[in-house]
């Protein structure tokens, strides 16, 4: 029996209207000179492992002078008011109560952000016994396994009593790299193709018959 669940944030528990994505990145690829971009490169930045390449890859400027201005118009007090939670989230809570589970986050945002975001879902009633996001700049985002070890640590488990669950490539490389178990959520705005097998699932309502079994 699982003691604990790991959660992705973005696009796992909680989402952002594109309208905000797309206003940001717009923003900042102009303060860049960038005049003409594609939908596909920002969704992948957004979306994407390692956005430090992609955005040498396809903005071709240095990803410090990048964050410097991607960070002056994704502002935690902005950016919630475009965010909000999945309908199934609730569903944590009960789990949460009849499983006597330790819930946990993992998220590369940073705290600023992470914190307005599970705002959100504390609002919902759901507890949190763990937030983990990195140490900027010291330590490196997802999919680094550090990340994984303080959040057992804070959740007074072992490996072997969790089961991660996100729904991007950065999230299965963490748990691979991590060595625990891994769900994949496939959530209709982000469906990803992974290699190698893993759990599915369409939502958080299915999670309860993975608590045994996985």
């Amino acid at each position: 029996m699982r003691k604990a669940l790991i959660f992705d944030l973005d696009g796992t528990l909680v989402y952002t209207l594109p309208s905000f994505k797309y206003e940001v990145m717009v923003k900042t690829l102009s303060e860049l000179g960038m005049n003409v971009f594609r939908k596909d490169e920002i969704d992948e930045f957004w979306y994407g492992t390692d956005r430090d390449k992609i955005i040498e890859k396809y903005f071709r400027v240095e990803p410090q002078r990048f964050w410097e201005i991607f960070s002056k118009y994704n502002k935690p007090e902005r950016r919630v008011e475009y965010t909000e939670v999945y309908e199934d989230v609730h569903v944590l809570r009960s789990l949460k109560e009849k499983y006597k589970l330790k819930l946990g986050i993992i998220t590369s945002n940073p705290y600023p952000i992470a914190k307005k975001e599970v705002e959100l879902l504390e609002r919902e009633g759901i507890e949190f016994d763990s937030i983990v996001t990195p140490n900027y700049p010291e330590e490196k985002p997802k999919p680094n396994a550090k990340l994984v070890e303080r959040c057992l640590k804070e959740l007074g488990v072992e490996k072997k009593d969790v089961v991660l669950v996100g729904n991007g490539k950065e999230d299965w490389l963490l748990a691979k790299n991590a060595g625990i178990p891994f769900i994949l959520i496939e959530r209709e705005d982000n469906k990803l193709e992974i290699e190698g097998n893993c759990e599915k699932i369409k939502s958080l309502y299915e999670l309860e018959k993975f608590l045994e079994n996985i």
